[in-house]
């Protein structure tokens, strides 16, 4: 079973707090085997964890092929003069007075959302350490 987190604006009920970080952290440390970081796939001990894991050959956290790319390709943006719209309303004060309660809510989320990925990767850190130094053995 894979899971991947992504963001969602879901602002129907009360606004996530530190009980929610603590659920969530919960979650991710009791309901999932494994907690994989995007940004760090070419490490080499996350490639010999997850290739200890996921049953592939890796020569001490080196693949032997190719694997795939992980890049996005930008899609553009069709039709209007986006780029222009979005310009003209940076400079526009009632675009910032209007957003700016949605500027707030994003920044607590944002930060709600900073400390569990901290959490996590502290976790994954520790376990591919762990599984690093034994495999070396």
């Amino acid at each position: 079973y894979t899971k991947i987190f992504s963001a969602h604006d879901d602002r129907r009920g009360r606004p996530p707090d530190a009980d929610s970080l603590t659920a969530a952290d919960a979650t991710l440390a009791e309901s999932f085997d494994a907690v994989v970081i995007a940004e760090w796939l070419e490490n080499p001990s996350t490639v010999a964890w997850l290739g200890d894991l996921l049953c592939f050959e890796h020569a001490n956290g080196v693949l032997a092929n190719r694997f795939p790319s992980l890049k996005r390709r930008r899609r553009r943006r069709g039709g209007k003069d986006f780029e222009g719209f979005r310009g003209r309303s940076y400079e526009s004060a009632d675009f910032w007075r209007t957003i700016a309660p949605d500027l707030e809510d994003l920044a607590t989320r944002n930060a709600l959302d900073l400390e569990l990925y901290e959490r996590a990767a502290r976790r994954t850190e520790h376990r591919m350490t762990r599984h690093w130094v034994q495999s070396q053995d």
